[in-house]
């Protein structure tokens, strides 16, 4: 009998190669032209609010995404002004486009050929005096034709630092105070009696800006039949819109003492009412965006053919609830 030991192999297969570490997650995957155009052409905030919003929704491997200015704000460290600044800027050159959401403004980018800037332009947010760029902080980054508006001639009656009909001596510009100002004293609780020559000097420069920023308003509003234009050729300043002007103009005030410097400049100039009236267009602008402002939403019943106009939007508790209280 053999005393030799069987010794039985158990059959063990060659382990397959270890794959490398896949690249599924962690990264943001952007169409190659969305990117290296967006950071040729954008500068400063604007690029970081783009940035922002590529985060949002491709890095979600989405296309769009409900998003607010204010989380815009938080996630950048940035005021939300700024950043509401920029997203109006992004809006105005087709970058990005935008409407109302449940939570905010649901946000993608257009493709890159509707972008409307050139993209050999030079761009930024500084504050470097270019005559041909308006790449400021308080203005559209790009010299665009269809949106860079030259402010009609009469705009010059604001270049003075010294604005007598709001309440001029606080620097602040607080919405309490000014609400209590009221344009030649029309209308006050206590008028004050003031001179002649001052109450007309008041009513002229309202209805100047009355015709600057309904101007603005009639540009924001000019392709949107759910909105009621202003006949500026046809109608008159009358008291009720004179009385919108004064308190519209503070909170106007309130909103660009925030685009100041340090130094208390904007872009190089003292703050002025030139600075106001671009501050409404950004305004109306946002309001564009909003289906119940254009009737896209649709009207509750009997109310089917209410518009709303330029004395809705400039309605002191309007304006508060979209512009204050970050409506």
């Amino acid at each position: 009998m053999s005393t030799a030991k069987i010794i039985k192999f158990e059959r063990r297969d060659t382990p397959p190669p270890a794959e490398g570490q896949r690249m599924d997650s962690g990264f943001i995957q952007i169409p190659n032209d969305v990117f290296r155009t967006a950071k040729r052409v954008l500068k400063g905030n604007d690029w970081r609010v783009a940035c922002e919003v590529m985060d949002k929704t491709y890095g979600y491997n989405k296309t769009e995404d409900d998003m607010t200015i204010q989380q815009i704000a938080d996630s950048l460290g940035i005021h939300r002004c700024e950043a509401s600044k920029s997203y109006n800027r992004l809006l105005k050159m087709g970058v990005i486009h935008s409407r109302k959401g449940k939570f905010g403004f649901i946000t993608g980018f257009n493709p890159v050929e509707k972008w409307a800037c050139e993209i050999t332009t030079t761009v930024g947010n500084s504050y470097e005096e270019n005559p041909t760029t308006v790449g400021n902080s308080y203005a559209q980054p790009l010299e665009i034709p269809t949106h860079n508006i030259q402010l009609p001639k009469y705009i010059n009656i604001y270049s003075s630092t010294h604005d007598e009909n709001a309440d001029a001596e606080n620097q602040t510009f607080a919405i309490a105070d000014a609400m209590a100002t009221e344009s030649a004293g029309e209308d006050a609780d206590c008028p004050t009696p003031q001179p002649e020559d001052k109450k007309n000097k008041q009513a002229a420069d309202n209805r100047k800006r009355f015709e600057a920023i309904a101007g603005e308003f009639n540009r924001v509003f000019a392709d949107c039949q759910g909105v009621r234009k202003v006949n500026l050729a046809a109608t008159q300043t009358n008291a009720k819109r004179m009385r919108l002007i004064p308190k519209a103009w503070a909170i106007a005030k309130q909103r660009i003492a925030a685009w100041a410097d340090e130094n208390g400049l904007i872009g190089g100039e003292a703050p002025s009412g030139k600075h106001c009236i671009e501050w409404f267009g950004l305004y109306f602008e946002q309001c564009r965006q909003d289906p119940f402002v254009t009737g896209e939403g649709g009207r509750s019943k009997g109310h089917e053919n209410w518009k709303p106009g330029f004395e809705y939007l400039l309605r002191a508790e309007v304006m508060e609830a979209r512009v204050l209280e970050g409506a």
